[in-house]
């Protein structure tokens, strides 16, 4: 994906999400059938809505696939899940991320750990893995 077309998208009012948010999104996840309950995932993020999940899913989504496409030319172990800041670096807005990390209140520890690093440790289920197409498509409606 371009960085310019996700940079005309950027906004002061576009919804970023921190690694924790991101953390509880990825538990919500991991915890239902696909396709996900979207009202149950905002639920447990707690400080998104149902659209801000099911879009941030479509990122996210887009983002393991093109991981998964990677890891399987290079022979390398594809990710189980991703961080906040690879969706965005992926995205082509790392730097609008990195600043928009920076005007926030001091990030938790949690965030912190999980922005600098950028492999992730968590298991992502089977069902989630194998299915990142048909989850893209369920987060974007095209089912």
């Amino acid at each position: 994906m371009g960085s310019g077309s996700m940079q005309q998208m950027m906004s002061p009012a576009f919804d970023f999400w921190s690694e924790e948010e991101n953390r509880l999104f990825v538990s919500a996840v991991e915890s239902q059938n696909f396709p996900p309950e979207w009202k149950t995932v905002s639920a447990r993020v707690g400080s998104k809505t149902v659209e801000q999940c099911s879009s941030y899913a479509a990122f996210y989504y887009k983002t393991l696939q093109h991981r998964h496409q990677q890891a399987a030319t290079t022979e390398a172990q594809p990710p189980s899940h991703l961080t906040a800041a690879e969706v965005y670096t992926f995205l082509g807005v790392s730097a609008v991320y990195a600043d928009f990390l920076r005007s926030r209140p001091p990030a938790s520890a949690s965030d912190h750990a999980s922005a600098s690093n950028s492999s992730s440790n968590g298991q992502w289920p089977a069902r989630a893995t194998s299915g990142a197409t048909n989850a893209s498509n369920a987060a974007s409606g095209t089912n």
